[in-house]
């Protein structure tokens, strides 16, 4: 093979002739036997058979052909590695047989076989630490306002009546004992959640998947099975008479409708428009009001306990005594509220934070300080500093202090 690939071609003319390549065989057994054997070659001593010579085109195409050859050899070797490790569960031999054969049409299944082996991959950062344990608590209770989220939390014994949970994702969480009096689950998931001994007296289900799987629609209006026709935005009367009828009137146009100390406990009224209307000693507990516009809105001694306020805009709103314990007000626009004796309580506000400034006399939050332990970050620390010059410990990564004069913080 050597001698076809050009090492017998002595004067490099492309050509190899059968007297070039016999000599070059003659050469190298001798060389390689230690002269004990000793091949010869030449012309048949004929004249009719002694006439002309081997000749023998050489160069790229016999080194395509050579490294064909090895291509395919490799290939085999390959196939035939492949069938010793295709079922080995250790995936270091895997890995060498990527490493061995990395052009083998194999790799890709052992690749593939390397990730169904892996175990998940290690905690680095912090948060990724947080994550991976397991919130219980209060704390969880606060990931689940804050995020509508809290999969495999333990929320054994919390208080989370009158909340409203649609959509919230519980999957494997511990609701045992859980008071979840008046709680809207709508949509929401529960697989493989314990809600043994939890209360449920009032609960709404509706498309709301149970710890085994199944979907309970027990609670389900009419309205939650039928909507109206795309493109028709109920208003006024007719918008007040569906909200009444089904407790449910998304993205209607209730402007100005008079709703005065009606029932509107766990009623969906994502992004309404509610611009000026008289909510007066309304019941809206656990209502989900997520997106609305409730500017210029009345909702003096209304009742919002457990509403989600989420990217409201509250704009010049009246909130005099109303009630907002344990009301998510995340991102919403509360610029020149109206309040006087306003209940906060366990209230999340636009910022993340959590207000317990008028909490009913003998509560836990109206005796409980502030945790000294907890590190102040974001806008909250921001907050502070700006109010007073002082935020030892906090976390102000990414925060905007251009042009603030921190003299002497």
């Amino acid at each position: 093979v050597d001698a076809l690939a050009g090492s017998a071609d002595f004067d490099k003319d492309g050509y190899l002739t059968g007297s070039e390549l016999g000599t070059y065989i003659q050469k190298r057994t001798a060389e390689d036997w230690k002269g004990e054997l000793t091949p010869q070659y030449g012309k048949l001593q004929d004249p009719n058979l002694n006439k002309g010579d081997f000749v023998f085109k050489i160069g790229k195409s016999a080194t395509q052909f050579f490294k064909a050859s090895t291509a395919t050899a490799n290939s085999d070797l390959a196939a035939q590695a492949w069938e010793v490790v295709k079922d080995s569960t250790n995936p270091k031999i895997l890995e060498e047989y990527i490493r061995m054969f990395p052009t083998a049409p194999q790799r890709n299944l052992a690749k593939l076989k390397m990730m169904t082996l892996e175990s998940p991959p290690p905690v680095h950062s912090p948060e990724d630490r947080v994550t991976a344990q397991v919130l219980s608590g209060e704390a969880a209770k606060k990931k689940l306002f804050r995020d509508n989220e809290c999969v495999g939390c333990d929320l054994k014994d919390i208080n989370m009546k009158g909340l409203y949970l649609g959509k919230a994702d519980l999957r494997g969480a511990n609701l045992m004992r859980a008071d979840l009096r008046a709680v809207d689950l709508t949509e929401a998931n529960l697989t493989n959640a314990i809600i043994l001994g939890a209360n449920t007296v009032g609960a709404k289900f509706c498309k709301t998947t149970m710890p085994d799987g199944s979907i309970n629609n027990r609670d389900c209006e009419k309205g939650d099975q039928a909507s109206p026709k795309v493109g028709v935005v109920l208003s006024g009367e007719a918008a007040k008479k569906r909200l009444l009828d089904t407790k449910e009137c998304a993205h209607c146009n209730l402007d100005k409708v008079d709703l005065r100390e009606a029932d509107l406990r766990g009623v969906d009224l994502r992004n309404v428009s509610l611009t000026k209307a008289y909510l007066w000693k309304a019941n809206l507990e656990g209502a989900n009001l997520e997106g609305a516009n409730l500017k210029y809105t009345n909702l003096e001694l209304a009742n919002l306990e457990g509403t989600n306020l989420k990217n409201t805009s509250l704009e010049n709103a009246r909130l005099v005594e109303t009630k907002l314990t344990r009301a998510n007000l995340l991102n919403a626009n509360i610029s020149n509220i109206q309040t006087f004796k306003t209940e906060f309580c366990e209230t999340i506000m636009p910022d993340g934070s959590i207000k317990n400034s008028y909490c009913p006399k003998g509560s836990y939050q109206s005796y409980t300080e502030p945790d000294p332990n907890v590190v102040l970050s974001g806008e909250e620390a921001k907050k502070k500093i700006l109010k007073t010059k002082e935020c030892v410990g906090c976390d102000l990564q990414e925060v905007v202090l251009r042009g603030v004069n921190l003299t002497e913080a």
